[in-house]
This record gives structure tokens, C-alpha cells and sequence, in this order.
């Protein structure tokens, strides 16, 4: 019953004005519920490791599979939680490492910041999400300091490092896309939008992107969702990725049943730009295995798997 609403509390935004107690006190209950013990540090391939960037104590998860790889060095993928998730929940909600065990790459989730340490984390997109944007976290710093930790402790190859989230993790992956532009070469957010003004590329970055229609938490066309926070729209972001890497303002548009694609060609450096709407779809990580038309975590991996760093 505990474990059921833990779940519901840590993976939808919620509004703090007027639930700061309950989401506390919501907070503490799920933290006697997932004690470090329960973190799948136990299984085999994944790790769990700390970091202290900026005074604070980060922690992260690593899944390194044990197939042999051709290459000397490996793609490493990123992958951030929403708003009150946590490494561990994205980690099962992605299932991220099962594509890493048959494409050998490796698989990082961070956990965002939280009062008090609770799971309610939060990273600092720049206008969200809860404790790490009203503390101003230098996120952005963190996320740098950690692929240079784990460009040192795995054999990374410094051209294929790849970044995904969702929800407010999708957010701050735009930002760290924007802010470490040198260091990543594709990102993957999902349900989330652009949320900083101060977007710079130095270097071009691919993207590709999945929201749903029916998203109320971050809605598609923009606005105000369900949490009372204003988003703009997911083409705005897109259009603003498109320019930035100097590609063709054209898409190629193709309609698979629920899902629309819509590609960008003719990209800086190598780079590209994609957006699958799913007509219909939620606020979700997408998974055919529960029923949604596409599967992200496969669509993004193949999209990097192509784009690496050219430059």
C-alpha cells in the first residue's frame, strides 16, 4: 500500500504552495519505505556511487554490462528522473540497462537535490522544479563534474556521450544540452520542454523528442498544466534546437498511426533534430511493453547510436 502511493507521490510534479508538510511528511514515509538497502546496488553490473560537487553530497547509479564490446572506449547515456523520482525509479521505468547489456554501452542516474534529503528530488531546469530551482542548484555543474568522474573511472568514449530525462529530468537535460554543449553529443528529452532563457550552443547537439498530446502535466501546445506552472510549447523548443544547429526549417513528416515523426535534416556538424508526437499519449516514459505506440528508450538509443560528436 506504502510502496503504491510512494510511487504515485515521486513521479508526477505537484505543486508545492500550500502541500509543503504533506509532501515532507509524504517524503519521509518513502524514505523509511527505500532505504539504501533497496537500491539495486546488489544486482550485477550496477554500482552505487557519491559524488560532492558544490558542498553537497550527489549520488549516482552506474550500470556497466559485462558483454564485450569491439570498441576500446563505450557510449555513455545519461538518463535524469522527474520531479520527485529518483535514480533508482527511472532506472526501472527506462529500462535502460537491458538495451545496454545487448549494445554494451553504459547507463548513469543521478539523483536530483531535496529538502531535507527526501526522495522528492528535483533538478534545476532553470524556471523548475521544486528544491533545486528555488536553491538554485548548479545542476548543470553537477551533471559536467559527473561525466568527467565517469569519464575516468570507465573507459567513455569523449565523442558518444548521450543524455536523457523526463518530465523536469527532460527539462534539465535541455539545459545541460545547452550548458555542456562542448562535452554531450545527442539528447532524448521526454514530457518536458525548454525551460531556461540563457540557451547557448557552442556546439551542436542532435535531439530527439517525445511528448504526448494528452500530456496535462506539461501540455504539448504550452500553457498552464495541471500544477498551475506555465511551459511554452514543445515546437517551441524544437524550432529553437532547429535554428540553433542551422537545420533545415522543413521536417520530413511521416504518420504511423498514433505516432507522427517528423525529422530534420541538413544539421551543423553532423548534428539532427527529431520529434515524435504521440497523438493521445501522456505524461510517460513510452514503452510498448505497457501499451504505447513506440518504444522511447529504443528509439533514442538508435537515434544516438548514429549522431555521435563529429567535432
Amino acid at each position: 500500500m506504502l510502496s503504491r502511493f510512494c510511487r504515485t507521490l515521486l513521479w508526477y510534479n505537484a505543486p508545492m504552495r500550500g502541500a509543503r508538510l504533506a509532501l515532507l511528511l509524504g517524503g519521509f514515509l518513502c524514505l523509511s519505505s527505500s532505504s539504501p538497502a533497496n537500491v539495486d546496488s546488489s544486482a550485477s553490473g550496477i554500482r552505487r556511487h557519491r559524488l560532492v560537487y558544490d558542498g553537497r553530497n550527489r549520488h549516482y547509479l552506474v550500470y556497466v554490462p559485462d558483454r564485450p564490446t569491439a570498441a576500446a572506449l563505450r557510449s555513455l547515456v545519461i538518463v535524469l528522473h522527474a520531479h520527485g523520482g529518483t535514480a533508482r525509479q527511472v532506472m526501472r521505468a527506462s529500462r535502460m540497462n537491458a538495451l545496454a547489456d545487448r549494445e554494451g554501452f553504459i547507463a548513469a542516474y543521478p539523483d536530483g537535490t531535496s529538502w531535507m534529503d527526501t526522495p522528492w528530488r528535483s533538478w534545476n531546469a532553470g524556471g523548475c522544479c521544486g528544491y533545486a530551482a528555488a536553491r538554485q542548484v548548479d545542476d548543470a555543474g553537477f551533471l559536467e563534474a559527473l561525466i568527467s568522474e565517469l569519464a575516468r573511472a570507465y573507459p567513455v568514449d569523449p565523442k558518444r556521450i548521450y543524455m536523457a530525462g523526463i518530465s523536469n529530468g527532460a527539462m534539465m537535460t535541455y539545459r545541460a544540452g545547452c550548458e555542456l554543449s562542448d562535452r554531450i553529443a545527442a539528447i532524448a528529452p521526454i514530457a518536458g520542454t525548454l525551460d531556461t532563457s540563457a540557451c547557448r550552443l557552442s556546439d551542436p547537439v542532435s535531439l530527439i523528442v517525445f511528448h504526448g498530446t494528452a500530456d496535462v502535466h506539461v501540455p504539448y501546445a504550452g500553457g498552464r498544466g495541471r500544477h498551475d506552472r506555465f511551459d511554452p510549447p514543445v515546437a517551441d523548443a524544437v524550432r529553437f534546437w532547429v535554428e540553433r544547429n542551422g537545420c533545415r526549417a522543413v521536417a520530413e513528416r511521416t504518420v504511423r498511426g498514433a505516432v507522427i515523426e517528423e525529422d530534420y535534416s541538413g544539421c551543423a556538424g553532423g548534428a539532427a533534430a527529431a520529434l515524435y508526437t504521440i497523438q493521445g499519449g501522456g505524461h510517460r516514459w513510452f514503452d510498448r511493453r505497457r501499451g504505447d505506440p513506440l518504444s522511447a528508450t529504443e528509439l533514442m538509443w538508435e537515434f544516438f547510436s548514429r549522431h555521435p560528436k563529429l567535432r
